[in-house]
């Protein structure tokens, strides 16, 4: 044993000295290009590589560029001195960022080829009268004894546990290997290869640009595909008209689609779809899908079809686990986010009649079931706050009566799901005779139909509670009736952990509320005592998740006209969380981010939010030294798509010439924005342009 944990340790030692030597070898480049140090470092934090104090220390080495890049670049040694793995993380972040795509690429690169975790060998043994392989052995990269002078060829793929895994990943590595041969064989023109598929992918440009054989192509295709998804290589066979290779494609995609319906999740547990192993999904660009589902009551296909029907082709199946239900990981690239997000809003629905227990999107939770105890202590204080209430109408009186009937049929479809479960236990622990078997089958037929009895009322319930809360919003100050409905997080999680967190200062006038510092808490008793006149409300100092909850609670109420931020980050994936109601917000006129609120991803991802908004005349990010000429282009297709904006506020942050360029082009066809500040650096830069004196009044300078 203790050799064992000796051999171990030294293993452990050499793998980080070879991660260490691959970063040392890249590391001159990367302290002369690495772009944008401070977001490459935030989302470095997000992921557990580095800690929040070295965040901290490379925002505060600004605006020396070259200085955060030196703080991260250090950290990040010391981070794969303590993980040798994290510098494929550090890789992955790195080709989030377009300036940086290449440098983490080739980190990828060399990372994969001196690391094969988890993976064995498929050797594939090939006759000599047919390309086809009739003889497919499995081991460890140790390959066994083969015929004197018979081809043969290892294809890398993760360690499975069961024989039906085994069996696919072996058909898999039979199909890549014949369909390699053959491109090698007589291979399309490399360029119109790349150029096919950078149209279907844009994300593997950098990858492609690369790549300098088909070889080096392939390796990217199949890395974009798994065990159940070949599309993309099946797309580029079929485009280039690839007629041999098309018959290994129809041959694995038939034994694939037996094995789909065919196989249980109980089969398919924590093995990995991905053929080739490729770099792990970051937290970013994974979701998860929870399930209230038994392994042996479904198939394979199940899962395929609930995530393709509600998800399209925006995300690729990685594994599937069992905790308490089923839970489906699935990774998708990050700049679909919104798009994923805005997806899975729409059919929503339809993963809960699935039986849908949690939905989470990259680091956010977009929806969670309540249960029906949850649904119940809130609905009792409502029902206690409506007897309290000396003028109920008619219509509320009967919501009152029909919810009291409703959590009673609840209670009691609670008290017999728990007297069935009971009753299986006991059937499920004695020696079954065939009566004794059929009993506990009629019994869990009775469990099924009690659950979805159970879970229509929970419905019925939810949309009773939703009409009484319209009905009684002016009088309610419970807080049930706080929350407004919407946006499908997990809220309660925020309050609970702000709980005990010392409270900030509100301050009330005839027209808005100013708050600094406030807990989870005081933002929602701030929305209850809103009143028709206070039509802006401002926030500083305060944590991402408290500006979330404020601003969802907030751009629910059509009396508000003005949101301000200050000092405040406002992070990308709150953005996208918001996008649907920032879109569709019917009232805001004014939207204030200022004071180092936000950066440029999160401009990016606000812009687009805005493009289709019908409202918002007045966008104010000034002195916000984290936007850049990085935004540029989407603070100009802003321009150029919306035609309700009238004044934008970009004084007092780092937008450069070229910038400021893109943006003069962009009001030449917009003629709708009545205002835009720049600093008064740019004023020479504008005054220049052939066409300035048809934008001169439009354009103010600090």
């Amino acid at each position: 044993m203790n050799e064992n944990a000796a051999a171990d340790n030294l293993d452990q030692k050499k793998r980080k000295a070879k991660a260490i030597d691959i970063f040392n070898t890249h590391h001159p480049l990367l302290s002369q290009s690495l772009s944008d140090p401070v977001s490459v470092a935030i989302m470095l934090q997000r992921e557990g590589v580095i800690t929040g104090q070295v965040l901290a220390r490379v925002e505060s080495a600004s605006p020396s560029v070259p200085n955060q890049r030196e703080v991260l670049l250090a950290a990040i040694i010391v981070a794969i001195e303590t993980k040798y793995s994290l510098l494929q993380t550090f890789a992955s972040v790195l080709c989030m960022f377009t300036g940086n795509v290449k440098l983490g690429t080739v980190i990828e690169r060399d990372y994969d080829q001196s690391f094969n975790d988890n993976k064995k060998v498929i050797k594939v043994v090939i006759p000599e009268d047919d390309m086809s392989t009739d003889t497919i052995n499995t081991g460890t990269t140790a390959l066994s004894p083969t015929l004197p002078n018979t081809p043969t060829v290892e294809i890398a793929i993760p360690q499975c546990m069961s024989d039906e895994f085994t069996s696919i990943q072996t058909s898999y590595g039979r199909m890549l290997y014949n369909v390699r041969k053959i491109m090698k064989n007589k291979p399309p023109p490399i360029d119109d290869i790349k150029e096919y598929l950078c149209c279907c992918r844009s994300s593997l440009e950098p990858k492609l640009s690369l790549c300098s054989n088909i070889t080096e192509i392939l390796r990217v295709v199949e890395k974009e595909c798994s065990l159940i998804n070949i599309k993309l290589l099946q797309s580029l066979i079929e485009e280039f008209k690839i007629k041999k290779a098309e018959k290994y494609i129809t041959e694995y995609k038939a034994i694939l689609k037996e094995f789909c319906h065919t196989v249980k999740i109980t089969l398919c547990l924590n093995e990995k779809f991905e053929a080739l192993g490729g770099s792990p999904s970051l937290q970013c660009e994974t979701g998860t899908y929870v399930f209230d589902w038994e392994p042996d009551e479904h198939m394979l296909q199940d899962i395929k079809q609930i995530i393709s029907k509600t998800s399209g082709k925006l995300v690729k199946i990685k594994y599937i686990k069992k905790g308490n239900s089923i839970i489906v990981t699935c990774s998708f690239p990050h700049f679909l986010t919104e798009a994923l997000i805005i997806q899975l809003s729409e059919n929503l629905d339809l993963l809960m009649k699935s039986g849908l227990m949690k939905l989470t999107v990259g680091y956010c939770t977009i929806w969670k079931k309540q249960k029906i105890q949850e649904i119940q202590e809130p609905l009792k204080e409502d029902l206690q706050e409506i007897e309290e209430q000396p003028h109920d109408t008619k219509r509320q009186k009967e919501l009152k009566e029909t919810a009291l009937q409703l959590t009673n049929i609840l209670s009691d479809k609670e008290k017999e799901l728990n007297k069935i479960m009971k009753k299986i236990q006991e059937l499920s622990s004695q020696k079954k005779t065939q009566e004794d078997q059929n009993e506990e089958e009629c019994t869990l037929v009775e469990l099924k139909e009690v659950k979805e009895a159970t879970n229509e009322l929970e419905e019925k319930l939810q949309r009773m509670k939703k009409e009484y809360h319209i009905k009684c919003r002016t009088y309610s100050t419970s807080t049930s009736y706080k929350i407004i409905k919407g946006m499908r997080m997990e809220i309660e999680q925020i309050l609970t952990n702000k709980t005990g967190e010392e409270t900030g200062e509100v301050k009330w006038t005839s027209d808005r509320v100013t708050l600094t510092k406030p807990s989870a808490g005081q933002c929602q008793e701030v929305i209850s005592q809103i009143t028709d006149n206070h039509q802006i409300i401002n926030i500083s100092h305060s944590s991402p998740d408290i500006v979330y909850l404020l601003m969802l609670l907030a751009l629910g109420i059509r009396t508000i006209k003005r949101i301000g931020i200050r000092y405040a980050k406002i992070t990308k994936d709150f953005i996208l969380l918001l996008s649907h109601k920032i879109t569709n917000n019917t009232s805001l006129k004014t939207l204030w981010i200022s004071s180092n609120s936000i950066n440029d991803d999160g401009v990016i991802a606000l812009t687009r939010s805005l493009i289709n908004n019908k409202t918002i005349t007045s966008l104010y990010l000034g002195y916000n030294p984290d936007i850049t000429s990085t935004s540029a282009q989407s603070l100009a297709e802003l321009l150029f798509y919306n035609q309700i904006l009238s004044y934008l506020y970009l004084n007092g942050i780092n937008i450069d010439t070229d910038g400021v360029l893109v943006l003069m082009e962009s009001l030449r066809t917009n003629n709708t924005l009545r205002r835009l500040y720049l600093d008064n650096k740019h004023k020479q830069t504008c005054y220049f342009l052939p066409y300035y004196k048809t934008i001169e009044n439009r354009l103010v300078f600090y």
